[in-house]
């Protein structure tokens, strides 16, 4: 598995840490465990339920993101290949966005 930073998919720094910034608030945090909770890597390589998802978890951290953004962050999701029940996976992510 190849990870690559989403600044090589033009995903702003700044963008990335205001998203993580709000998604410390207790209620959105729990909210966004919940639209992951059950998540399979069948799920994180269908377009579509990556799209839902991105969609579904900006609308949780109430961020308005132009469709240009939008999409180079689930192409980020698509081509990391990300087994969300690899403990690994987990925590290369986990150290990408701390």
């Amino acid at each position: 598995m190849g990870f690559q930073s989403y600044g090589e998919y033009g995903i702003e720094r700044e963008w990335v840490e205001k998203l993580k910034k709000k998604a410390k608030d207790p209620i959105k945090k729990e909210r966004l465990k919940e639209l992951a909770e059950g998540l399979t890597r069948e799920d994180l390589e269908n377009p579509e339920t990556v799209s839902f998802l991105v969609d579904r978890g900006l609308r949780i951290l109430n961020e308005k993101t132009p469709e240009r953004q939008k999409r180079q962050l689930v192409r980020f999701v698509l081509e990391q290949q990300i087994d969300p029940n690899n403990f690994m996976h987990l925590l290369r992510l986990w150290n990408m966005f701390r």
